[in-house]
């Protein structure tokens, strides 16, 4: 049976009673291929390790970069508001540049229409400058001064 082995022969069927049992060379083997499998699962499993360490680094950098940029932007957007100080604050908003510049071009639109609309009314409710105009009707519509004017201009016309 040796011979076989050693000649890449299969060995013969051993009978179903016996146990198959194995030699020390085989189990040798066996332990070699188990003691190299378990090698490279350990390597396998550090290396993961150390990118899941390497990935959460990157992680904490990103927030920190995220949370400096929000930082910026609202900096940004308080200055905004100081150049513009007749813009409604709570118009001006958004998570990037671009979205505060458009929220400030649509603040100046409302703006500018709400002024033109006050301007309008203005206009049409607008007093006239001097005297106010004269009254129809008797004295007792006058003022007390306007009563004494009138009765003297009357003295002066009957005199």
């Amino acid at each position: 049976m040796q011979v076989a082995r050693e000649e890449g022969i299969p060995p013969e069927p051993q009978e179903e009673t016996q146990s198959p049992t194995m030699d020390s060379a085989s189990v040798n083997q066996l332990r070699l291929a188990l003691d190299e499998r378990d090698a490279r699962l350990a390597k396998i499993t550090e290396e993961v390790e150390c990118l899941r360490r390497e990935a959460q680094a990157q992680q904490h950098a990103h927030d920190a970069l995220r949370a400096e940029a929000g930082l910026a932007l609202e900096r940004y957007r308080v200055s905004l508001l100081e150049r513009h100080p007749e813009l409604p604050p709570e118009m001006v908003a958004g998570d990037s540049v671009a979205e505060v510049e458009e929220a400030v071009r649509r603040a100046h639109q409302l703006v500018e229409r709400v002024q033109r609309q006050v301007e309008a009314r203005l206009a049409q409710e607008r007093v006239p400058a001097g005297a106010p105009p004269r009254r129809q009707g008797g004295l007792s519509s006058l003022s007390p001064r306007e009563k004494i004017v009138a009765g003297l201009q009357q003295l002066t016309r009957q005199g």
